[in-house]
């Protein structure tokens, strides 16, 4: 059955809201996966910044003989440039190569002290990585983005399915809503 006009001017503004409120909660949910990402690289990139700043030798920080590879690995990694944005080491490659990372990305740290920026050095690889600016290095912690994407794209799939079966019970509410309204409406003109 479809909705009359009176039965549209019902349904339309429920459907509008719990359309709104759906977008709402899954944009929440998906920055607070976003956000909670880099939690262990703000760690650890906070950690090292110390470090370098008390006199650390930047090669004691890294253990280079086990490269991490970014393509297959969700393990965290580190690398280390230099004020002239050269890699003094690094635990990841990428396709055998140690991938580089914009220098606008550097030249905003250089600025700011920091950043976290979402990197993507290859087609499906993306990178949730934490940048700090030291006396005479930076820092880039990061790590893969792929199981965080993934909880984010099954929870889109939830959210739809949950919408879909809200605006389904919306829909008959109003329906029931609508025949008892004429059916009262009938029985009042008797």
């Amino acid at each position: 059955m479809f909705l009359s006009r009176r039965m549209w001017r019902q349904f339309f503004p429920l459907a509008m809201a719990v359309t709104l409120l759906c977008a709402l909660m899954y944009l929440g949910f998906q920055q607070m996966y976003r956000m909670n990402l880099n939690d262990p690289q703000i760690q650890i990139a906070q950690d090292v910044k110390t470090a370098l700043n008390g006199g650390a030798d930047p090669k004691s920080l890294i253990s280079s003989g086990n490269q991490i590879d970014m393509g297959n690995s969700l393990a965290t990694f580190m690398i280390i440039y230099d004020n002239q944005k050269k890699p003094v080491v690094s635990s990841v490659q990428l396709n055998g190569k140690l991938p580089n990372i914009p220098d606008s990305v550097l030249d905003y740290v250089n600025k700011n002290g920091g950043t976290r920026v979402t990197w993507q050095p290859d087609k499906n690889v993306r990178i949730a990585a934490v940048v700090e600016k030291t006396k005479n290095n930076y820092v880039l912690v990061g790590r893969s983005m792929k199981e965080v994407e993934n909880r984010i794209a099954i929870m889109g799939i939830q959210m739809a399915i949950a919408w879909l079966a809200i605006i389904i019970l919306v829909y008959g509410s109003v329906l029931i809503v609508s025949q008892r309204h004429r059916q009262d409406t009938h029985t009042d003109k008797e």
